[in-house]
């Protein structure tokens, strides 16, 4: 088992354990609850409540977005490190536009296959179906943004 995936599946467990405590002392601010001085019931019912649901429902709710966040990450590291001899516009171009033109298509294969734009096909057809089954058939642009804004190419397409 890869680390990360470790890593994932102990943090998911930590977000379970969160929300069974949560759901087993949700009650417990009601042994706050009273009149006993002015803004107990405030206090108890308000502040005490909003504070064990925060350090235990809202806490699982951020540890699964950023555990998928985490994987997401991780995913898009290990595809570009496979294809790491193609630019990030490169993999842009070969995922989010289908219909790629001739002249980039002609640099493409010059880069992944020494000029054979027969073999360009398969290779083009294999980073395609690889993404789609890492990112559900999701938009490299997509993806990309989901983790950061800031990533930019510093390699322009000939």
């Amino acid at each position: 088992m890869e680390e990360v995936e470790k890593f994932l599946e102990r943090l998911y467990k930590l977000a379970n354990e969160l929300e069974n405590l949560g759901r087993e002392f949700s009650d417990i601010y009601r042994l706050y609850d009273g009149s006993d001085f002015e803004n107990q019931s405030y206090l108890a019912s308000d502040k005490l409540y909003n504070s064990i649901l925060a350090v235990t429902h809202e806490m699982a709710s951020t540890i699964g977005f950023m555990g998928a966040d985490i994987k997401t990450l991780t995913d898009f590291i290990n595809f570009r490190k496979i294809f790491n001899g193609l630019s990030d516009k490169d993999i842009e171009t070969i995922i989010d536009n289908p219909a790629i033109n001739l002249n980039k298509k002609h640099n493409l294969a010059k880069k992944l296959t020494n000029g054979n734009i027969k073999l360009l096909f398969v290779k083009i057809q294999t980073i395609q179906q690889l993404w789609n089954k890492m990112f559900d058939n999701k938009k490299y642009q997509q993806v990309r943004k989901t983790f950061s804004t800031t990533i930019q190419s510093t390699e322009k397409m000939e």
